[in-house]
């Protein structure tokens, strides 16, 4: 059976064999360079990360402080019966609860159970200052409200009550207001709250400053909302931490090194084979291959008439001389659909070249005699030459078994030349 070369998986396949036969020390190197990247890059981010200083911060430890009030009914209403506590309130009444009653608590946080206990003084403090459109202050009056200092351990609260009059205050920022003339601008009032708290046995302190605003008027005053804040203690600390790496590193690598060795392995394996080593028929093909794309443009695809074909031809050695030939006579190239080969026609002289095959064929018949005569004919022919005359046929039985013309000894000629019986001395 005959296998051509023209088929498209076998052309690729032979142009990777003429490659890397051509080409086989640089793609071990390269190959060899992949696998050692790949190991590298594989062992880095997996085997031996390594590691790396990255600066951190660490609380040491912190303070959450927090508001709480109330006031009480301390005048007679057909509201609020005398003696009432109203707690939690966003407003109270100046005449009928005149007081208002604060706690201010600050509670140690264990972020870090070394921290040991924490050493914490509390000043509060009531604030009235006369504050301009643009933060432009006028005046401002500091009045003490209480004050505590204490030693907490992990998780305890530390307090610090006061008390505010707010009709005093309303009397007091009047009485302010007048002797300075009116001045201009907002009175804003607040109990502000300042915390100092530092390690009992030394470390790092932290200051705290929480306000409670309020806004006091001759019938009602107005407590503001005061969220929680914490203060934390912090230090920074420089520690070594694992390396990471990227999926250039963590796949990339895998893959590389994967690409490297396998490419490795098969080109050792064909090489010991000689699977790349390309034969004489196969080099030819190639270079047929390369022609036919180069010269596409010259050859046009036809079916010769048989009297074309019938006239006396010469074989050129390459497509690439058909083509030249074919301009220097000014004529074109045409590949025959029935049989693949490529001629150039002109009035003087046929000029064919056939392609290249791979010919896998376990007849020993040439191909073109095998094409010309009929090989059990030519047996045929063959067996009855080496008879008895007896069983010799005549020139018409001759005619009818091998379908040549002659005796049995021109048959037994042309199975000679066929190479199917040997000739005798």
């Amino acid at each position: 059976m005959t296998q051509a070369l023209g088929m498209a998986g076998d052309s690729r396949w032979l142009g990777i064999r003429s490659f890397a036969a051509s080409w086989l020390p640089v793609l071990v190197v390269a190959l060899a360079v992949c696998a050692m990247a790949g190991g590298y890059a594989t062992a880095t981010a997996y085997a031996a990360p390594g590691t790396t200083e990255e600066r951190q911060t660490v609380t040491n430890w912190a303070v959450t402080a927090d508001y709480s009030h109330s006031a009480t009914v301390v005048a007679e209403n057909p509201v609020f019966e005398e003696g009432t506590e109203l707690r939690g309130r966003s407003t109270y009444f100046t005449t009928v609860t005149p007081v208002l009653d604060g706690t201010f608590a600050a509670t140690y946080r264990d972020t870090d159970a070394d921290s040991g206990s924490l050493s914490v003084s509390m000043n509060a403090t009531l604030v009235a200052r006369s504050v301009g459109e643009e933060g432009a202050v006028f005046w401002t009056e500091r009045t003490p409200l209480a004050a505590n200092e204490t030693t907490l351990d992990r998780g305890e609260t530390a307090t610090v009550d006061f008390a505010v009059n707010a009709s005093r205050v309303n009397d007091r920022v009047a009485a302010i207001q007048e002797s300075l003339g009116e001045t201009p601008g907002k009175i804003e009032t607040a109990v502000v709250v300042a915390v100092n708290a530092s390690a009992a046995g030394g470390g790092p302190g932290k200051s705290l400053t929480h306000s409670l605003p309020l806004s006091i008027g001759s019938t009602s005053y107005t407590v503001g909302q005061a969220e929680s804040t914490q203060a934390a203690a912090t230090t920074t600390q420089v520690v070594a931490v694992p390396r990471t790496y990227g999926p250039l590193w963590t796949v990339g690598g895998p893959l590389l090194l994967l690409a490297g060795v396998v490419g490795l392995a098969a080109l050792a394996l064909t090489h010991r084979r000689a699977a790349l080593e390309l034969t004489d028929v196969e080099r030819e093909y190639l270079a047929y291959r390369d022609d036919r794309a180069e010269f596409d443009e010259w050859v046009v695809r036809a079916r010769l008439p048989e009297s074309v074909l019938d006239r006396e031809r010469t074989e050129a050695e390459s497509l690439a001389d058909v083509v030249d030939f074919a301009i220097d006579s000014d004529v074109g190239v045409v590949e025959d659909t029935r049989t693949g080969s490529f001629f150039a026609v002109t009035p003087d002289l046929l000029l064919s070249f056939d392609p290249p095959e791979l010919v896998d064929d376990p007849s020993p018949l040439p191909a073109d005699a095998a094409a010309e005569f009929d090989l059990r004919g030519v047996l045929g022919l063959a067996e009855t030459a080496g008879g008895t005359g007896e069983d010799a046929p005549t020139a018409d039985a001759g005619d009818d078994a091998g379908g040549v013309d002659g005796s049995s000894a021109d048959a037994s000629e042309a199975a000679e030349r066929a190479g199917v019986v040997e000739p005798e001395d």
